[in-house]
């Protein structure tokens, strides 16, 4: 604020009359003397959480860590200054944020801090940093998650990847990610050392998958694969935390994924989460090696096809009956067999999701006990101060202090006790969930074999052993076989006629709507 020496105005009590003379001045000591004065009486020893972006940051030899704060709107600066975190606090904020540490304390992020506020007559104001909030730093990312996902809605963008075709064999694939991640190694392992040979046709496209650079990287290789001649593209990455996958929730990258070409399918490795990298692709697994197996099940599934079909040809002239019977309970015997690989499967995941709520719940009670200590550490610190300052009330800043730890202790157990209930009743509902969703799975399955599609009244029909697709020409006095659920015939091609299509018009028009 400018002084006007024109204008009558009071500071530290004292009214400067409109025109000074030479001996009416105060001392630049005096006048920061009194502002410390001021900052010290409102915010000496007093310890508060902090939100502010970190505009720099530097780790120094000493093991303390230089920090600039900013609070920025509308792209400009309006408030800034210098913060510290000590060694020891350092040691601590690191123990408790683990690997996102990095992610965290990074120039541009915005924390939530917990601080001290002092003055210093030559060094002006400072903040102290205690501690970091890790909550706050997933909060904001799954915010931004939220915001970027409802845009690429708003935007029509989720299902136009999805619009893509899959060849019925997949053999020629792109794979984008880093080559050093286990998740990378992990499809490509999958697809080369399959236990059936099968030969996939892999082209490295090595970026990083995290950092700042990550996302450049990414649409770049993407960029690169434009109008290629490849079946589908594998965006891979290993496991991570949510902020370690920060990458993935890019609307840059999940536009580049949805305007792609070619059919996107990625594998980024996460097991409670989706990302919306995953939303805007063709297709998304939970990681890199479920990606991996099921290209490789794609391409079993053809071949079982293919082997089947030639062998129902084959049986059709040649076995008698009772041997078409024994092909059908084979037949069941395997779908019972997928049937039971699949519920086993199931069954491992469910166990995975309850070891992951296990570990989350441990998670949550360490982090409530290291905020018990660090109000137990203010408690303290404040009594201290307190006790040189205000002997006469040291009583009663006792009793206020113990009253407090006692009530932080007590709200902070009780909502532990809430919070395991409610995960026990999670994990109880889910897995009843799972089970009768395995169940119900169970008892489908075998609607889907062929042989229940013919009994319905459908046909196959086969011209020099072709079978007759949408699309295909037929000419005048071709021969076709008709296969029913218990015979063959076979007829000649007078004529053909196209099929009115109004009703498919009709449902796609009625689907659309909704």
């Amino acid at each position: 604020m400018t002084i006007n020496f024109y204008q009558s105005i009071f500071i530290f009590g004292l009214q400067i009359p409109k025109k000074l003379s030479e001996k009416d001045y105060r001392t630049l000591y005096q006048v920061i003397h009194y502002l410390r004065g001021i900052i010290d009486e409102k915010l000496a020893n007093k310890w508060f959480w902090l939100k502010a972006e970190l505009s720099n940051i530097n780790f120094h030899s000493s093991g303390h860590c230089y920090i600039d704060l900013v609070h920025t709107k509308d792209g400009k600066t309006i408030a800034q200054c210098k913060a510290m975190i000590w060694s020891n606090d350092l040691v601590n904020i690191k123990n408790d944020l683990g690997a996102d540490f990095g992610n965290i304390l990074k120039k541009g992020a915005e924390i939530l801090c917990f601080v001290n506020v002092s003055f210093s007559e030559v060094y002006g104001v400072s903040i102290t940093i205690a501690n970091v909030d890790k909550s706050f730093a997933v909060g904001e990312l799954e915010k931004k998650k939220q915001e970027t996902y409802k845009r690429i809605k708003e935007e029509g963008l989720l299902e136009i990847n999805k619009k893509h075709h899959l060849p019925i064999v997949i053999q020629n694939v792109a794979i984008v990610g880093s080559p050093s991640t286990n998740g990378y190694i992990d499809v490509v392992k999958q697809l080369h050392k399959n236990e059936y040979g099968y030969v996939f046709n892999t082209t490295d496209f090595p970026c990083q998958v995290q950092g700042d650079k990550a996302e450049r990287e990414i649409i770049s290789r993407l960029k690169e694969l434009e109008n290629t001649t490849y079946d589908a593209i594998l965006l891979v990455r290993g496991g991570g935390s949510k902020l370690d996958l920060e990458v993935f929730n890019s609307y840059e990258l999940a536009k580049a994924i949805a305007l792609h070409s070619k059919p996107i399918l990625t594998g980024i490795g996460h097991e409670t989460d989706i990302n919306i990298a995953d939303l805007a692709a063709k297709e998304y697994f939970k990681t890199p090696s479920a990606l991996g197996a099921h290209l490789v099940a794609n391409n079993r599934n053809y071949e079982i096809k293919v082997q089947t079909a030639y062998s129902n040809i084959r049986k059709i002239y040649d076995l008698s009956i009772q041997k078409q019977k024994h092909r059908i309970r084979q037949g069941l015997l395997d779908y019972k067999n997928v049937s039971i690989s699949y519920t086993q499967l199931r069954r491992g995941r469910l166990h995975q999701i309850g070891n992951r709520i296990s570990s989350l719940a441990q998670q949550e009670i360490s982090t409530a006990k290291q905020r018990n200590g660090v109000a137990k550490q203010v408690i303290v610190s404040g009594t201290q101060a307190l006790l040189q300052n205000k002997k006469s009330k040291l009583t009663d800043t006792f009793q206020l202090c113990s009253i407090r730890a006692k009530q932080i202790s007590n709200d902070n157990s009780r909502a532990l006790s809430h919070k395991t209930e409610l995960l026990k009743l999670y994990v109880s509902g889910r897995l009843k969930r799972e089970n009768d969703f395995i169940s119900q799975a169970s008892h489908i399955m075998p609607l889907y074999h062929p042989d229940k599609t013919l009994e319905r009244g459908f046909s196959i029909t086969r011209t020099a052993d072709k079978v007759v697709r949408p699309g295909m020409k037929l000419n005048k006095n071709d021969i076709i076989s008709i296969e029913l659920i218990d015979r063959t015939l076979s007829a000649t091609v007078i004529s053909e006629t196209p099929k009115n299509s109004k009703w498919r018009t009709l449902i796609t028009k009625v689907l659309q709507r909704n």
